[in-house]
């Protein structure tokens, strides 16, 4: 469910383009979301020596939410320097 969560979110997000802010908001909350799926798989399957396609699959969404978060930051950035020169 908390993957499912992390999706939606994540697919809401690209269509806050208008609100930097508030896409922030919504990709840290998708890679917290993530992090915890990622923790807990890790303290369910800590027997099993093998964890799987599906454990290292979701490292993949992260970085890309990491990558997202990032370029968004770049943006404002750049959008507070043009508003600096007028």
């Amino acid at each position: 469910y908390l993957l499912f969560a992390a999706t939606i979110l994540s697919a809401y997000a690209l269509f806050q383009y208008k609100n930097l802010n508030r896409q922030r908001m919504i990709i840290s909350f998708a890679r917290l979301l993530i992090t915890v799926v990622l923790v807990l798989s890790i303290f369910l399957y800590k027997e099993e020596k093998d964890l799987g396609f599906g454990f290292f699959s979701l490292i993949i969404p992260f970085i890309f939410l990491l990558s997202a978060n990032f370029f968004i930051k770049k943006d404002q950035n750049l959008i507070k320097s043009a508003d600096r020169i007028r």
